[in-house]
């Protein structure tokens, strides 16, 4: 498995990428990670994911991450 370096910038973090991660509290960057990575991440983002399932403050309550596991959003 390749190992990310996360502290080194990546040239497809962009000023503007960075500005709609600062606005919404998520991004996409296709190609930014390989996909044996991803896979490797899979199971723990699955479980990270069916525990936001459960959430029960109220939609409101809730901060733009919580907000983004919610089926009924």
């Amino acid at each position: 498995m390749a190992k990310a370096h996360i502290n080194e910038p990546s040239p497809a973090v962009t000023p503007e990428i960075v500005q709609e991660y600062e606005r919404d509290g998520h991004v996409c960057i296709r190609g930014l990670i390989d996909a044996e990575t991803v896979l490797n991440y899979r199971p723990l983002i699955e479980e990270i994911s069916e525990s936001w399932r459960y959430e029960k403050r109220p939609i409101e309550e809730r901060e733009t991450y919580g907000k983004s596991f919610s089926a009924g959003a």
